[in-house]
């Protein structure tokens, strides 16, 4: 198998997988267009290869999406939830995803009581924690400018399908969690720590460049990066991955390990920063 055909194999998948979901008249016609071309300059047999890979991917993005489902009724007052990474907080409120099970997310918005409350939860690490909380359950709308950002979608893409708003908030005690969820939970605290030891404007560019957090970037400062041509340096890229693993590398030969060795232990914790950021 050629370049250029598994090349066509990771296009068609790509495709395949985003039929079921964003099927349009124009991505139809489009399709068509593509299958024409394909058919009229390359062999049946490669044809036949794609059109097997377009089927299975398609068949499986159907049932997935199919399978996207809430297991509520909206007439819940009460729920439990963990957060699978740490929420937003914007002065006296706090929101973002949270996971109700395996199968299903929930959006959620909570009015912070007090100050003392608001340091509490912004010093937390809250990432893995389980809640009891009760309040309204609502449905999300579609976005009501044209073009404008579509909510709906998005809460359905992160397999949402509710926002409840928050009443009253109780923290279940509950131990252990997976190698994600303690990755996770380090992430949080690190970001937590750089919110503490810097000032807010070289936090933010501290975590950006860590970390890839780029939620304390206002659009001031990216449209002045972006004015100034340097915007890439917001951005987690192959650059800070090498200046990493080489800052890595010289401390792991210089406390005595080989060449080897050092391979071996970055080819381990790269995939973790990866996870991380």
């Amino acid at each position: 198998m050629n370049n250029r055909l598994l090349f066509y194999c990771a296009v068609t998948a790509v495709l395949a997988v985003a039929v079921p979901i964003y099927l349009t008249k124009a991505f139809l016609v489009i399709l068509l267009l593509l299958l024409y071309i394909l058919l009229k300059k390359m062999p049946i047999k490669q044809v036949l290869i794609l059109l097997f890979i377009f089927a299975l991917f398609c068949t499986r993005s159907y049932y997935s999406d199919r399978a996207n489902i809430s297991q509520l009724t909206g007439e819940e007052s009460q729920i439990q939830f963990s957060f699978s990474a740490y929420p937003e907080i914007n002065g006296n409120r706090m929101s973002g995803l949270a996971k109700l099970n395996d199968k299903e997310n929930i959006w959620f918005t909570y009015r912070i009581n007090n100050e003392r409350e608001a340091n509490e939860l912004k010093n937390t690490v809250l990432t893995g924690k389980t809640f009891r909380v009760s309040g309204k359950l609502e449905k999300p709308i579609h976005e009501t400018v044209e073009n404008g950002f579509d909510f709906l979608s998005y809460l359905r893409f992160h397999k949402a399908h509710w926002i409840i708003r928050i009443d009253t908030l109780e923290e279940i005690p509950k131990k252990g969690g997976n190698l994600f969820v303690k990755l996770a939970q380090m992430r949080e605290g690190e970001i937590k720590r750089i919110d503490q030891l810097y000032s807010e404007t070289s936090g933010s560019f501290t975590k950006a460049l860590i970390f890839g957090e780029q939620s304390g970037i206002t659009e001031e400062m990216y449209n002045q990066f972006k004015k100034l041509g340097i915007i890439h340096i917001l951005a987690l890229s192959g650059m800070q991955v090498a200046l990493v693993s080489a800052i890595l590398f010289y401390i792991f030969l210089r406390i005595g390990m080989t060449r080897r060795q050092t391979y071996a232990v970055l080819a381990c914790i790269l995939p973790l920063y990866a996870i991380i950021t």
